[in-house]
């Protein structure tokens, strides 16, 4: 989506893509679970948790694309939040479990099984714990404003290597002919 101007297609694909990694993330869990059940679907149902998927990840992103505040970034998260929670919501109401004596008895979760959870959740709050950080030295780190000599010099140098502009564009030009 960073590559040109944004269009409404890059948009609607972007937003179907990123729509389909939530309800292919959400159904590969329910479809990965071991019950004495019988699952029941109900497409239409089904159906309306990717329509959430998809018109919440297109908000989202056409959000997280217009940016100009910290705030909006801030309810862009929480648009796709929306997106996944209501998505997820949605997708449990369209399954229904019928026990069924005939499937084999699966057993209780061990204490084994509460310990892997417990080191996928640390593992996964690293992540968390890391971008908070980031997150709380970016708001509180003060940058100098630059002095005169800074400013002419940026005007005068490319900001990606630093070389002065005119070598800057003979390289390009060398580059392209």
């Amino acid at each position: 989506m960073s590559a040109g101007a944004l269009s409404i297609a890059k948009l609607i694909m972007s937003g179907f893509l990123v729509g389909s990694g939530v309800v292919a993330m959400h159904y590969t869990g329910m479809l990965a679970m071991n019950v004495q059940a019988d699952i029941l679907w109900d497409k239409t149902i089904i159906a309306a948790s990717v329509g959430i998927a998809v018109a919440a990840s297109i908000v989202a992103l056409w959000l997280a694309v217009h940016v100009k505040h910290m705030w909006q970034m801030v309810v862009s998260a929480l648009v796709m939040g929306v997106a996944v929670c209501g998505m997820h919501y949605t997708g449990m109401v369209a399954v229904d479990f019928v026990h069924n004596d005939a499937l084999p008895y699966i057993s209780p979760v061990t204490a084994t099984s509460s310990v892997l959870a417990l080191v996928i959740a640390v593992i996964d709050a690293i992540p968390v714990v890391i971008a908070t950080m980031a997150f709380m030295g970016m708001l509180t780190s003060v940058k100098p404003k630059p002095t005169n000599y800074e400013k002419k010099r940026i005007k005068k140098h490319s900001s990606f290597t630093f070389l002065p502009l005119s070598q800057w564009e003979r390289g390009r030009k060398q580059v392209i002919s």
